[in-house]
């Protein structure tokens, strides 16, 4: 009789081309094809999202839903009062839904659990049997960086934000209070992030970085890095219609480092990049586009996409993809998809962080503004630049990150849960 997997993801993990959702589903696809588990997933539904057919890889598919507004409401004044659990973790907890994840439990029986990211940790902590905790990255970290990043501060809820009720999304657009939420989820997740780890088996982040940083903390190894990937083949340099005036981001702008991103580069590096090419123009791919993002289409030099059902051919069109990160944490899927696309990537040192890429080779990484702005220039200019990039990133990602290479590293989340 095969083993069991229970898997509690916290969006869909249906088939997708890029983000959070295309490393679940290539978790799940691996788990099922290499160790022949039968995979149950656990997954909160959101009833704004259009339901496709579920992964084939899944044996069976429980859809929850996501705590109520006065479930979420009642857990914020927790963390307010008694400080009992990080903002991450209060916006996705219920009792009702423990319990209802418990029933599933019980009646599946698992063989293991895996848990995705901090805001579904708390529900599977107690499991007897073997657990997994698929922290992905270092929340902590990204807050922390999100908090010291200069000017106006991006709104720490992201998406989630749209769920809250009225007055406390109101009370939440003010910059006083994004401040003090974020002071608040540094030290919170700080401690969090180390304690829950104690609770499983084995933790799995995208960075060798944070996983050292981890298992410092811990005092022992029980984080392992599974990186995230990017399919080779689909994300090629085939079909390109290169069109020298475009340079393109790609990400959904509901992620605060997304959106802070976007802003940074409109207000700090593209006037200077205007002043010398004035026929350049910026194109935004990329869903949840937030108001702040949306009042730049009245510059006809911005071009919002939004959301698109095939985000290759936009990119593919853009002579420079840039990713002007001012923080985050983990690996950056959509600098990985761009190089594997043979389009060349201007970053930052947060973008860039854990991949082990070699400067004006395989990318180009610049802090300063206006070393970045000349590096994007150069590239619109410089062809021989411009084709070493394009050939030298797409090489690299092929050798380090397809994710045929990338699923191997679950061996050793295995061996840990072997150990014991």
């Amino acid at each position: 009789m095969r083993k069991k997997l229970l898997f509690f993801t916290s969006r869909l993990p249906l088939e997708p081309v890029s983000g959070r959702e295309m490393s679940l589903y290539y978790y799940i696809k691996y788990l099922r094809k290499m160790y022949k588990y039968k995979i149950i997933v656990v997954t909160f539904d959101d009833e704004n999202e259009v339901l496709k057919k579920p992964n084939e890889y899944i044996e069976k598919l429980y859809k929850i839903k996501a705590p109520s507004k006065k479930v979420v409401i009642i857990n914020l004044l927790n963390m307010v009062v008694a400080k009992k659990m990080p903002l991450q973790v209060a916006l996705y907890y219920s009792k009702a839904t423990k319990s209802y994840v418990d029933e599933i439990i019980q009646k599946e029986k698992p063989d293991i659990v895996m848990a995705d990211m901090v805001r579904t940790s708390e529900y599977l902590k107690d499991f007897k049997g073997k657990k997994i905790f698929d922290m992905d990255d270092m929340l902590s970290v990204r807050y922390e960086r999100q908090l010291n990043a200069k000017g106006k501060i991006i709104n720490p809820f992201g998406a989630f934000s749209e769920k809250l009720p009225k007055f406390i999304k109101k009370l939440t657009d003010k910059d006083f209070v994004k401040k003090r939420v974020l002071q608040y989820e540094c030290k919170a997740l700080v401690d969090y992030e180390v304690e829950i780890s104690k609770s499983y088996d084995a933790v799995v982040l995208v960075s060798d970085r944070e996983k050292e940083r981890l298992n410092r903390s811990l005092n022992e190894d029980k984080a392992v890095t599974v990186s995230t990937g990017v399919n080779c083949e689909y994300f090629s340099e085939k079909d390109m219609k290169v069109r020298n005036n475009v340079i393109s981001f790609l990400g959904v702008y509901s992620a605060p480092h997304n959106e802070d991103a976007v802003l940074y580069f409109y207000n700090n590096i593209f006037p200077i990049i205007k002043k010398r090419k004035k026929e350049l123009v910026l194109r935004l791919v990329g869903g949840n586009v937030t108001p702040s993002i949306r009042k730049l289409s009245y510059d006809q030099d911005v071009d919002i996409r939004g959301r698109v059902p095939d985000v290759r051919q936009h990119i593919k069109e853009s002579r420079v993809f840039v990713a002007p990160l001012r923080f985050g944490s983990g690996i950056k899927t959509k600098i990985l998809e761009a190089m594997a696309m043979g389009v060349p990537v201007v970053t930052t040192s947060i973008g860039a962080e854990g991949m082990n890429v070699e400067n004006y080779k395989d990318i180009i990484i610049e802090d300063d503004e206006k070393k970045f702005a000349e590096a994007v220039l150069k590239l619109t200019s410089d062809d021989e630049l411009y084709n070493k990039l394009s050939s030298n990133g797409r090489s690299f990602v092929i050798s380090n990150y397809d994710w045929n290479i990338k699923m191997k590293s679950w061996e050793k989340v295995f061996n840990l849960l072997n150990r014991g």
